[in-house]
């Protein structure tokens, strides 16, 4: 058995937001230019949380291709980072949107690929193979309830053929976790809730936006939300796991 741990991370595009109403009506314009300073803030501030945590495996969401932050993780030897919408999606040619990512780093080679949801815009799904019965699925949900219900149903379609399997990512689960009962139904899969699993907005936790779901053969996990770690809207998520 081998202990990993997982670190999820909704970065928000590292515009410094803090989730609450008067930074989106004040601040909004930092997704057209973020200030060199308010990103050269959060890089010292992601690099401490990656020193602090250690992840074995981080999974970034809403990233840019900034080679700045892919120096947090010189010493990792899996880096993968992918553009979040359909290869044949307009909004990877549209200058606002083409530098869109998600991203995947590892301390080791791991097999890792980029799937695409069939349904919804965000489409990318890395699918990540931790050990020879492990695996972990990492995506960023729709905003629409139907939509994600059918990203959810893939999620189970891939689920039901592995042994082992970690889920994680932003769920945008806005309805409640109640969406979730039809994926857990169909699967082996479990929600780890951490002691505070609120992670959305940063400002003032209300929603558990942020989850970790694993099959229920996987008995050693142990999940937590970084509450002292604001680099965006979303708080991090720190998966402790052995199998």
């Amino acid at each position: 058995m081998q202990t990993h741990r997982i670190l999820l991370l909704n970065l928000g595009y590292e515009t410094g937001l803090d989730g609450s109403l008067r930074s989106y009506m004040t601040q909004s314009w930092r997704y057209l230019h973020t200030p060199d300073s308010v990103i050269q803030s959060i890089h010292k501030g992601f690099r401490a949380l990656i020193q602090n945590v250690q992840p074995d495996i981080c999974c970034l969401l809403e990233m840019h291709h900034d080679p700045a932050l892919v120096k947090s993780f010189g010493a990792y030897r899996c880096k993968h980072i992918d553009p979040k919408y359909g290869k044949t999606s307009m909004l990877r040619r549209l200058p606002f949107f083409r530098d869109n990512c998600n991203g995947i780093f590892g301390v080791d080679r791991l097999p890792c690929r980029a799937r695409e949801f069939r349904h919804g815009t965000k489409k990318l799904l890395y699918d990540v193979k931790i050990d020879h019965d492990l695996s972990l699925l990492v995506g960023h949900f729709s905003l629409h309830a139907s939509v994600r219900q059918e990203q959810f149903a893939e999620i189970a379609t891939l689920v039901q053929s592995r042994k082992k399997t970690i889920v994680c990512g932003d769920f945008n689960d806005y309805g409640g976790m109640k969406e979730l009962t039809p994926l857990l139904k169909s699967t082996d899969l479990r929600i780890v809730r951490p002691a505070q699993n609120a992670t959305f907005p940063a400002c003032h936790p209300r929603r558990p936006l942020d989850l970790f779901l694993c099959s229920k053969e996987i008995q050693h996990v142990h999940a937590e939300v970084l509450t002292d770690v604001h680099l965006s809207d979303h708080l991090p998520v720190l998966l402790t796991v052995t199998a």
